[in-house]
């Protein structure tokens, strides 16, 4: 064939069916797609895409040259070996970084030009919280630093997970949603539902450090969601999947090992109080701002929007996916963690998972201001040092959610229900059904049962009197909540940190 094609076929299980198909030119992946080659219509709707791509090569050709791909015998399916399961990764991260520098080289030199002076800039993250606002989010700026970090920490061995919680309205997915605007398509993986087996049936790599960008969790907490949630929390752990399955070879059972390379980052929301133990362990947990104060900038917003019209996103998204293009998988070593750990608390088991969030979101944050800290250019692999201003971002971002998951601190929509209970009510007792009645926010029974028993477990309300049949639970405000406290982590200057930089 003139266009000098190479085209590949292969099914992560060793069927001759559904597979993975790639062809390339030069070298360089022109196309990824996955069917039936073996179907006539998927070998037309192929020629015809590789047709739009590269016009010199006719369909004949093109399906000609699928068919032969098609008959070619599928590789005898073999036991994974460690060895080779990270030579294969490897490969595939290979691929992924060809196919990224060649979109960056396509990306227009004005735009490449902002992105670069973009991370020269020692003001990047307010940059960033600006072209958010561009975007349409109002204020929210430590939640759009939060998803963005945990997005750029894709490129970190082990990347972050969060979850934001907040009532119905509130933003929570509107915000997640328009931050992942700014990470390229290859780079992030959206998905509104996750079944339990889907990730394992990806294409094999891409997950490879991956932004996953989850809808809104179910609200009822099955155990199929939790079946559903399982394989995420493995690739969050250990940064790769592996399932054994059984396939008919020549009509006998045979059992083959499916891989799945990570790591990856995840992100999604919920309007959940308690979640599942398992998975906000290995997250940060996030929250909206729910104040009136936030309600009225955003009303406000919408009003001016209407008025003079919306800002033009497209430069905006250029020229944040080629800054995420030009960020390289660095090794970001923290000089002065074992001070960190020595200064954080340890009353609570949770604080052995706290510390590795801890520390990568510093280095998540010294990752995505890479070209300063190294003072210049870097490579894949280049070794760079987090300093104060890394920590002192983390910790801003942190104080809520380690609150949250270690000092007891709860979401601000539980907190604002207490506040509006004890104006309400005082020490007076009331029922969950007078609470959804006159409450201005969470107006369903159920929804508010759920809050009063988040309440309850932290000691700000008490059950005066179970309810029995039709009959609802009896309550009353009795205490505060816990509030967002910095008591977790020191202050900046509590840590040597410029001491340790200069050791």
């Amino acid at each position: 064939m003139e266009a000098d094609l190479n085209i590949t076929w292969e099914s992560p299980t060793g069927r001759a069916a559904t597979g993975t198909l790639t062809i390339r030119q030069g070298g360089i992946v022109i196309l990824r797609d996955r069917g039936d080659i073996n179907r006539d219509a998927y070998r037309r709707k192929v020629a015809a895409k590789v047709y739009d791509i590269v016009p010199g090569v006719t369909h004949d050709e093109m399906a000609q040259a699928l068919l032969k791909a098609a008959t070619q015998p599928p590789p005898e399916p073999e036991p994974a070996r460690a060895s080779d399961f990270e030579s294969r990764r490897r490969t595939l991260l290979a691929e992924r970084d060809e196919e990224v520098e060649e979109l960056l080289k396509r990306t227009p030199q004005h735009v490449r030009d902002q992105a670069k002076a973009m991370l020269d800039d020692p003001t990047l993250i307010k940059i960033i919280c600006t072209d958010a606002e561009k975007l349409g989010i109002v204020g929210e700026h430590e939640l759009v630093m939060s998803h963005y970090t945990v997005g750029v920490s894709r490129s970190l061995p082990r990347p972050l997970g969060a979850i934001t919680q907040g009532s119905t309205s509130s933003g929570k997915s509107w915000t997640l949603e328009t931050t992942g605007r700014c990470f390229p398509p290859e780079s992030k993986l959206l998905c509104t539902d996750l079944t339990p087996q889907s990730l394992y049936y990806l294409e094999p790599g891409r997950l490879i450090h991956t932004f996953v960008i989850a809808g809104e969790r179910p609200k009822v907490q099955s155990d199929e969601q939790s079946l559903a949630t399982k394989a995420l929390r493995e690739m969050l752990s250990s940064g790769e999947l592996h399932k054994l399955v059984t396939i008919s070879v020549a009509g006998r059972p045979e059992a083959v090992t499916i891989d799945q390379p990570g790591p990856i980052a995840y992100a999604d929301t919920t309007t959940l109080t308690r979640l599942d133990d398992e998975d906000a362990n290995r997250c940060l947990l996030l929250a909206t701002d729910e104040t009136s104060e936030q309600t009225r900038k955003i009303k406000l917003a919408i009003a001016a929007a209407a008025e003079t019209g919306s800002a033009d996103s497209a430069p905006i998204i250029a020229r944040h996916h080629a800054l995420q293009r030009m960020l390289k998988r660095v090794e970001v070593r923290v000089p002065f963690a074992t001070q960190l750990a020595e200064a954080m608390m340890s009353e609570r088991t949770e604080a052995r998972r706290a510390i590795r969030h801890v520390i990568d979101l510093i280095r998540s944050i010294a990752l995505l201001h890479q070209r300063q800290r190294a003072g210049g250019p870097v490579q894949h692999g280049d070794v760079i040092h987090a300093n104060v201003e890394d920590y002192a971002v983390a910790r801003r971002l942190l104080l809520g959610p380690l609150a949250r998951a270690l000092g007891g601190a709860l979401p601000l929509a539980v907190v604002n229900l207490r506040k509006r209970l004890a104006d309400r009510y005082g020490s007076e007792t009331f029922t969950t059904t007078e609470a959804a009645q006159g409450d201005v926010q969470i107006t369903g029974r159920s929804k508010m049962g759920d809050h009063l028993r988040t309440l309850f477990d932290a000691g700000a309300v008490e059950l005066v009197e179970p309810g029995r049949g039709p009959k609802p639970n009896t309550w009353k405000v009795v205490a505060d909540v816990p509030g967002n406290t910095a008591r977790w982590l020191p202050a900046v200057d509590a840590l040597e940190i410029d001491q340790c930089l200069t050791a």
